[in-house]
Parts: C-alpha cells; structure tokens; sequence
C-alpha cells in the first residue's frame, strides 16, 4: 500500500492476525503480523510504524487507540488494497 492511505477491514469476533507481507526496498522485506482478538462491534486501529535503527530501518505494527488514529488519519484516502 502506498503511503498517505489506508485500508479498513471488517472481521468476525475472535482471534485475527494481521500481516503485511510486501515492502519496497530489500530492507523491508519482511513479514509483520500482529493478533488481535476481535471484539462483536468494537473498532481496532493498527499503526505500520518505520523506527529508525543503527544499521536500517526496524518495521513494525502495533494497536493505537482511536484519538490517536484519528490525527494520523487526517487527508488519509481510503485504499482497497488487500
């Protein structure tokens, strides 16, 4: 997915995992997942984080709360990528 978007998901209750498989440049080609355990009408926000390392850059997802979520999704378009 490119940058200045993101996807919205809609899960049944339960154990999910979430996983990002593709990067562009070698150094983030990797997997990342992260589980969620889904709760019947609750939202969940997952943040794909780049942090700087001392020899490359370190990816990662995690759960952000919905304040949050809301200022990082400002001029944010939708994707359908999955």
């Amino acid at each position: 997915m490119s940058s200045s978007r993101y996807i919205s998901l809609t899960v049944s209750k339960g154990k999910h995992t979430i996983s990002s498989k593709e990067g562009t440049a070698s150094a983030f080609k990797k997997e990342l997942n992260i589980e969620i355990d889904a709760e019947a009408g609750k939202s969940y926000y997952i943040e794909y984080k780049i942090k700087p390392g001392a020899t490359r850059a370190k990816l990662e997802l995690q759960l952000v709360n919905k304040d949050i979520a809301d200022k990082q999704m400002v001029g944010l378009t939708g994707s359908n990528c999955q």
